[in-house]
């Protein structure tokens, strides 16, 4: 396994396994018996190189790790550990730079939200044999997202996005085919050099964080979310 960059935990046929993005595609580890973990499956394809993150997911009773690479997403059916398959891929020509993807299920629907250099995409999974780009914000300060996190207030979805320049935005994908910048939280004082690469909400006694990370530390912003 070399240059391991994001991990996902799941259960399976009660069994615990670790999924991992690697620069040669994904690879589940047995980590049952934490003291004896062992590679169970590699899923290494030539189009499932570098492997950037990692994020699991169920629909229709099979798990799915899908899985950010360079021009798009891969869907990789991880129901049998042992016998992982690519279900399907979606490579644009204008996705390039994909750096996480979160899963979020919107009117029963299954998405996949990719951030990348050019903001953020919404591809639709439902049918992870056929994925297909439900639709894309491309906003002059939304550009350069290396992160992306979830969050569901008053019935209204939002993607929260770390930024490389602009600190963090808020946009309302509630409606898939037409997502939109709610906010954006910026501080020119307090922005890192090299900006905020990562992005993680909690719901702590009620009230709501965003936790930033970037090359200098983390930092911790409490935030009221747009209600609606």
């Amino acid at each position: 396994i070399t240059a391991a960059d994001t991990v996902d935990i799941t259960t399976i046929s009660n069994r615990t396994y670790a999924i991992i993005s690697t620069a040669e595609g994904v690879q589940l580890v047995n980590i049952t018996d934490p003291a004896a973990p062992a590679v169970t499956s590699p899923a290494h394809d030539a189009g499932a190189a570098a492997a950037d993150t990692v994020d699991i997911t169920t629909i229709s009773n099979r798990t799915y790790a899908v899985v950010s690479v360079a021009g798009g997403v891969q869907i990789v059916d991880i129901t049998n550990p042992a016998n992982s398959t690519l279900s399907s891929s979606i490579h644009n020509a204008n996705i390039t730079a994909a750096d996480t993807v979160d899963i979020t299920t919107i009117s029963n629907r299954t998405y996949a939200i990719l951030s990348t250099t050019e903001g953020i995409r919404l591809i639709n999974i439902t049918d992870p044999a056929a994925p297909t780009v439900t639709s894309s914000i491309h906003h002059a300060n939304a550009t350069a997202a290396p992160a992306v996190d979830i969050a569901t207030v008053s019935n209204h979805t939002y993607a929260i996005i770390s930024t490389t320049t602009e600190g963090v935005q808020l946009v309302d994908i509630t409606d898939p085919a037409a997502p939109a910048v709610t906010s954006t939280i910026y501080d020119a004082d307090t922005v890192p050099v090299g900006g905020y690469t990562g992005v993680t909400i909690h719901t702590i006694n009620g009230n709501t964080f965003v936790a930033l990370t970037s090359e200098g530390g983390v930092w911790i912003l409490a935030v009221a979310l747009p209600d609606g």
